[in-house]
């Protein structure tokens, strides 16, 4: 399941980049800057921390890498104005939240 949040993740990532590139709205670059720097900690990090921390047997760090994936998700929506946030995002942001929560209960049922 690990997996799965880094392919959700990554692929936000590739999608966020791009319409950075894309965007003329200076409403909206600032909050697609927040989204790449969010999701990239994800993939490096939090998916990083989750797979040794399982493979190592400390399963606490691997299901709190999980939930602040989660909450990560959450803060790249939040920067975007009001009426601003890409429909993309809207429609990725409780799938990548969902994916990840299931993924650090998985990790915490494995203790």
């Amino acid at each position: 399941m690990i997996d799965v949040v880094n392919v959700g993740f990554s692929n936000s990532l590739k999608y966020v980049k791009e319409l950075s590139r894309e965007s003329s709205d200076p409403d909206i670059i600032p909050a697609l800057q927040e989204c790449i720097w969010v999701y990239k900690t994800v993939v490096e990090t939090s998916v990083n921390l989750a797979e040794r921390a399982v493979k190592q047997g400390v399963l606490k760090f691997g299901e709190k890498a999980m939930k602040d994936a989660s909450i990560e998700a959450e803060i790249c929506m939040m920067g975007f104005p009001d009426g601003k946030v890409p429909e993309r995002i809207m429609g990725w942001t409780p799938m990548l939240q969902g994916v990840s929560i299931v993924t650090a209960s998985l990790i915490k049922m494995l203790e």
